[in-house]
């Protein structure tokens, strides 16, 4: 679409290479007012929504029999998903933005089992992505931020998905050794017992 829009006649003057990947290097004053506010509106939305949100994601029949409508809760979960998308569009662009509510959720699954803790450490993955990718982008010319944001996001990614405590790659690998060797040991229990004996 990018490109038959941009081969007809005034093309350039669609937007459209904004709205895909994002112009957060001219942002001015008053669009980090509006996404602060809106970011402060989702953020209060989650917080005081907090355990209803849970139980309608994680268990909608049960939410349903305490007396919540999903339907309104339905509302809700979309409006919260699209303002955050509306937030990150002028920063980051439609392609990206895809990619930034998933790569910070994900990899703080890789630290947690708890729900709320997950919420969080994806807020610190999202916010330290955004701020390394906007730096490492200031330091050249013309560099887009919006990619660099994606790259730092997905270096936070790989990180856990080696280290993290719960399910990383490198704990799997020494619980599987250390299980490894407890079986090794129990079954060479017994013949030392039975050489014991003798």
């Amino acid at each position: 679409m990018l490109s038959i829009v941009n081969r007809t006649g005034g093309g350039n003057q669609s937007g459209l290479d904004t709205f895909i990947f994002g112009q957060a290097a001219s942002m001015v004053r008053s669009d980090v007012y509006t996404m602060a506010g809106l970011a402060v509106a989702i953020i209060l939305l989650i917080v005081i929504a907090f355990k209803e949100w849970k139980l309608y994601l994680f268990d909608p029949d049960f939410a349903k029999g305490l007396g919540l409508s999903s339907s309104t809760m339905n509302v809700l979960y979309v409006f919260g998903l699209v303002t955050t998308i509306v937030i990150g569009i002028q920063a980051v662009g439609v392609i990206l933005m895809a990619a930034l509510l998933i790569i910070p959720a994900v990899s703080a699954r890789y630290w947690t089992h708890s729900f709320k803790m997950m919420m969080i450490l994806a807020a610190i993955f999202g916010g330290l992505s955004g701020a390394l990718g906007t730096f490492v982008s200031a330091q050249g010319t013309g560099w887009p931020t919006g990619p660099f944001i994606v790259i730092a996001a997905s270096i936070f990614f790989i990180i856990s998905l080696v280290f993290g405590k719960e399910k990383g790659l490198l704990v799997e690998q020494v619980e599987f050794k250390n299980q490894q060797r407890k079986a090794i040991a129990q079954n060479e229990l017994p013949g030392v017992l039975k050489e014991g004996d003798h």
